[in-house]
């Protein structure tokens, strides 16, 4: 584990359950003994569990990030993603954000896209929210945002590694195109599609 995901793990345990135990911690990141505990904090310079406790719960006490859940027996983290519009300048900062449950605490690289036209439809439509992950490698048979020039496109990402297009299945040319990152979400509102 790195630093800052052992530390997520126990600032949501810590969250759960403020009066906690080092031991209690320890058994729950399946930790040897309660001097992992202690090195990691010391490692993050928090001069003790009641140092780092006191950092968690003053620090998060009107924020929801960090929130951990059990899903089908894995945790979930609650990130804080940046939504970007469609046609987006890299000046502009976003002004949206949206919150989603993610397997590690603080990801790199996920951000949201607002999908502002139906040329993918069915499969992503006017008004869908994408979530893209610029960080996973290469994986096969999968969605994918891509751009040419200041255009953004959704593919399909064949077995082969070869780009389709969404609708017919043939192939893109590569020629200018550049692969943003994997599509690992799609929020849709069916009320207003």
């Amino acid at each position: 584990m790195q630093l800052n995901e052992t530390l997520a793990y126990m600032a949501a345990l810590i969250r759960e359950n403020p009066n906690i135990t080092v031991r209690e911690i320890a058994n729950n990141l399946k930790f040897a003994d309660n001097k992992s505990v202690y090195y990691w904090l010391n490692k993050a310079n928090y001069h003790g569990i009641g140092d780092f406790k006191q950092a968690v719960l003053k620090e998060h006490t009107d924020c929801l990030e960090g929130f951990s859940v059990i899903q089908n027996g894995e945790s979930k983290f609650l990130v804080k993603v940046p939504v970007r519009p469609w046609n987006q300048r890299k000046t502009e900062k976003p002004h949206n954000w949206v919150y989603l449950f993610h397997h590690v605490p603080n990801p790199e690289g996920l951000f949201a896209f607002n999908v502002e036209t139906n040329e993918f439809a069915p499969w992503f439509i006017q008004g869908d929210l994408i979530v893209v992950n610029t960080t996973i490698g290469k994986n096969a048979s999968t969605w994918i945002l891509l751009r040419k020039g200041r255009t953004y496109m959704i593919g399909r990402r064949d077995g082969n590694n070869k780009l389709l297009h969404v609708n017919t299945l043939n192939p893109i040319p590569r020629t200018g195109l550049s692969e943003i990152g994997q599509i690992i979400q799609l929020w849709r509102n069916w009320s207003h599609s």
